[in-house]
């Protein structure tokens, strides 16, 4: 499930200080982003079991979040110009029940 791009503007309260001249999105709001995309195609995430940030999203930047559903998992991606910044694990109890 991938849809089109999205973009955290430099005014994202979040950001304030969060570095000054070189704003950073921290990895709670990514996960934020994440929540909201599984919520929005219908999965019932209780949990994050795994999450791992490779490298970081800088605000005003294009990126796009991938869900996965597999008969075991549901794993998640975090995608800016084809390079991955995060991914890890949701739990979706129901969508395996």
């Amino acid at each position: 499930m991938r849809d089109k791009a999205m973009i955290i503007p430099t005014n994202h309260p979040a950001l304030a200080g969060h570095f000054p001249g070189n704003p950073l999105i921290p990895g709670v709001v990514i996960l934020d982003y994440v929540l909201q995309k599984a919520r929005k195609k219908g999965l019932e995430v209780t949990g994050i079991s795994r999450t791992k940030f490779i490298a970081p999203l800088r605000a005003e930047t294009p990126f796009e979040i991938e869900i996965t559903l597999s008969k075991e998992e549901c794993e998640f991606r975090v995608l800016s110009a084809g390079d991955t910044l995060a991914h890890g694990t949701l739990d979706c109890p129901d969508h395996f029940s």
